[in-house]
């Protein structure tokens, strides 16, 4: 997968996340990568952002489910499980 665009910047929710060090240390040579190609440089926090929105975004399966879930339960604040 690679990052098909890079979009305008949008408000956003404050995350907190750990990951192991080599995790991060491919990240910033991401960052370097993108800029390298895009001329746009970006924050580990916007490439998290773009990698995880592009999974979804990319994932059948959870497109289809949920299409399916949107129908069964159309209050998403409404969940069995926690944020």
């Amino acid at each position: 997968m690679k990052l098909k665009h890079i979009p305008v910047k949008e408000s956003s929710v404050q995350l907190s996340l750990s990951m192991r060090g080599g995790l991060v240390e491919d990240l910033d040579r991401y960052a370097r990568y993108v800029a390298k190609q895009s001329g746009t440089r970006l924050s580990r926090r916007e490439i998290v952002s773009l990698i995880v929105e592009q999974f979804l975004a990319e994932d059948r399966g959870f497109r289809e489910f949920s299409n399916q879930s949107s129908r069964q339960n159309p209050d998403p604040s409404k969940t069995d499980f926690p944020p």
